[in-house]
């Protein structure tokens, strides 16, 4: 047939809600590999109002913020001193334990 891919639906959404269900903080995921994710996360409302340098989730999680998602606007490469708002989404990448530890957090 020449397929090159396969796919398999039940399994991929399988896994994707059972993510979802572990961590229910985390809205999107893409597996970069088996260790590494890139994660959407809805912030805690502690983290609010904070500075991504006050949070200083790099050293605390082993993570890196790579986007703010901020009123469908799309804050790429957040600098330090960027306040994270209350409805705002964190796009982190790490891996998968520490990006589980951080979506975990109340």
């Amino acid at each position: 047939v020449g397929a090159d891919w396969i796919i398999y639906p039940e399994r991929d959404m399988g896994e994707r809600v059972a993510n979802q269900l572990l961590s229910p903080n985390m809205l999107n995921y893409i597996e970069l590999s088996k260790e590494y994710n890139i994660e959407e996360i809805l912030i805690p409302p502690r983290m609010a109002e904070k500075s991504l340098r006050e949070l200083d989730i790099r050293a605390k999680y082993n993570i890196s913020a790579i986007a703010i998602v901020r009123e469908g606007d799309i804050i790429i490469s957040p600098s330090p001193d960027q306040i994270i708002h209350k409805e705002d989404l964190l796009v982190v990448i790490g891996d998968k334990e520490n990006l589980a530890r951080f979506s975990n957090i109340e």
